[in-house]
């Protein structure tokens, strides 16, 4: 283990940390990669094998209810937010989260997911022309309002049959998730806006399952419903779950589309290898989500005491493991913290996670990633970054809050 520098202070709030996170972690990675944050009480993981470790223990979980009491006292089991959030796989412990899992992963198949490329592509060129000039001239868009948000959230709606028409008061209700999740307690004006867009979300879903179960279509919406008419999920958990598909993997992906575009971009060697040879682009996600993954950091509570990197972690010690650092370990991954689409990615990266809360949409966040990033590369030609601005106020997230791109001229879709 290495000695910690009783120097180094580390604030998970510092804007820098969502600006240019490697630096920082790359030097607390160097001190000890599972480094005791003593003034706040926890352990940072950057190292790949203690998050490894961390990720794949069964009795290690987000801890929702408990995290939620420690923000905003016992009555928060009350709030509206709380009791709609706690049915959803993201926020489920234990025997519970197995349980809906299985469900979850099994209704959510990859063929499935592969069957909407098509539909996907088609939504990604439709995108484009709207922003393009019909005539192929020169263009500018703020990437993230016109393509990278609208791009996954029109793969879920089809993925759920949900009427395309439908997705702008979704998008909106997601905040209510948003808020919920994030890491210091909300005021009251939050709360209500917390509150009120989740039950929004939840009677949405309701009245979709009803649709269902008077009129079966043949999706991934009727396939849960029959779980729960088996008794394998209950009524409530079963609404959760569909708006968790939303949740979980629209901001996620709208962010990666976004990274993955910007990377290319700020390397341009790597940028001219995938446009030379676009066989390269399933590669190149992958290299994408281990270089910038979106999701920065997750966080546990053992419920037993662990032994990792030379500490004695007492159970119920908040343990925050970022992943992005993980992914940027020289000792588990050479020339980790270089971008290069050719190397031979790690499977055992951790942009999904790991164990047994890894991300159940992993397949259709690399099919919305690489088809958002093939149409845009496709269409248009002499692509560049106008303007870039890191979002400085994510905890767990990372991605561009601000990305223009212009080009020179674009292509008809083929």
């Amino acid at each position: 283990m290495t000695t910690q520098d009783d120097q180094f202070v580390f604030n998970p709030l510092d804007p820098d940390l969502a600006v240019d996170p490697f630096p920082i972690l790359a030097r607390l990675r160097e001190i000890d990669p599972v480094f005791h944050a003593a003034a706040l009480g926890s352990f940072v993981v950057t190292g790949h094998d203690p998050a490894w470790k961390v990720l794949a223990r069964r009795d290690g979980d987000l801890r929702w209810e408990q995290f939620q009491r420690m923000r905003h006292g016992d009555g928060v089991i009350d709030e509206p937010y709380f009791t709609i959030m706690a049915d959803s796989v993201l926020m489920k412990a234990g025997d519970d989260h197995t349980r809906v899992r299985k469900t979850f992963q099994r209704n959510f198949r990859p063929g499935l997911v592969d069957s909407l490329r098509p539909v996907i592509t088609d939504r990604a060129h439709e995108l484009i022309d709207a922003f393009t000039d019909p005539s192929g001239g020169p263009g500018r868009v703020e990437l993230m309002a016109a393509y990278g948000s609208p791009l996954p959230l029109s793969a879920i709606s089809q993925l759920l049959h949900v009427p395309h028409e439908d997705e702008a008061d979704i998008h909106e209700w997601m905040h209510g998730f948003k808020l919920g999740i994030q890491m210091l307690p909300l005021d009251a004006t939050q709360l209500k806006v917390a509150n009120d867009s989740m039950i929004a979300l939840d009677n949405y879903f309701r009245g979709l399952v009803a649709k269902r179960r008077a009129e079966p279509e043949d999706d991934l919406v009727n396939s849960m419903i029959a779980d729960t008419d088996d008794g394998t999920l209950t009524e409530d958990e079963l609404i959760a779950n569909l708006w968790s598909i939303y949740v979980g993997g629209h901001d996620t992906s709208a962010l990666s589309i976004c990274n993955a575009v910007a990377t290319l971009l700020l390397h341009p060697d790597q940028l001219a290898a995938l446009q030379s040879d676009m066989s390269l682009l399933p590669n190149a996600v992958q290299e994408i989500l281990r270089y910038i993954g979106t999701v920065h950091g997750t966080h546990r509570l053992l419920t037993e005491d662990i032994e990792l990197g030379g500490h004695h972690i007492p159970a119920d010690t908040p343990i925050m493991v970022y992943l992005s650092a993980a992914n940027h370990d020289e000792g588990w991954c050479p020339h980790a913290e270089s971008f290069d689409i050719t190397r031979d990615v790690p499977s055992d990266h951790l942009a999904f996670g790991h164990g047994p809360h890894k991300c159940p949409g992993q397949h259709m966040a690399r099919a919305v990633i690489g088809i958002g990033v093939e149409a845009l590369l496709t269409r248009l030609r002499g692509l560049r970054i106008e303007e870039l601005e890191w979002e400085r106020d994510a905890l767990l997230f990372r991605g561009p809050e601000k990305l223009v791109l212009a080009w020179d001229s674009s292509e008809a879709r083929p």
